[in-house]
């Protein structure tokens, strides 16, 4: 029929077998699915790898992403470990600039107290010599936390 393309939209060079879309997994540059290819490579022979559909072997213009399963997996998993370490330092911060309003709110009731007019200086001080401290300990709280991780 004339004004039907029959053919496929994606150009695949490849040296694999078992063309198999892999939906779970997506390729990280153009968020589509991969597709497992298994290697007829003397060097990698029979090892599975999940390859970019737009990769075409020998064309730099194309995505180049292709990387065996454990090398994905490896890739996913420090994914997951840097959402959770910055889901849990949101925690912190939120707990730390909580403590701050707290520490904010007795220097102001001292200052009231001590019957102090300029408050401003006060606040000032307390920016500087409170606040960047406790991130700057706290930081270094999560750099140990990660280099231990990264250690185990």
């Amino acid at each position: 029929m004339a004004g039907q393309w029959s053919g496929s939209p994606m150009k695949v060079a490849s040296t694999g077998s078992s063309f198999m879309a892999s939906s779970k997994r997506e390729c990280p540059n153009c968020h589509v699915p991969l597709v497992r290819i298994q290697s007829k490579q003397p060097a990698t022979k029979d090892e599975w790898f999940l390859v970019c559909p737009y990769n075409v072997k020998g064309d730099p213009t194309t995505c180049g992403f292709i990387r065996s399963e454990l090398q994905y997996e490896a890739l996913e998993e420090q994914k997951r470990r840097q959402q959770a370490d910055k889901g849990a330092s949101g925690d912190c911060y939120a707990e730390l600039k909580e403590e701050l309003q707290e520490l904010k709110q007795i220097v102001n009731s001292v200052v009231e107290a001590k019957g102090v007019v300029d408050t401003r200086k006060c606040h000032v001080v307390l920016d500087g010599s409170v606040l960047y401290p406790v991130v700057f300990g706290f930081l270094g709280v999560l750099v140990g936390v990660f280099v231990g991780r990264l250690l185990k």
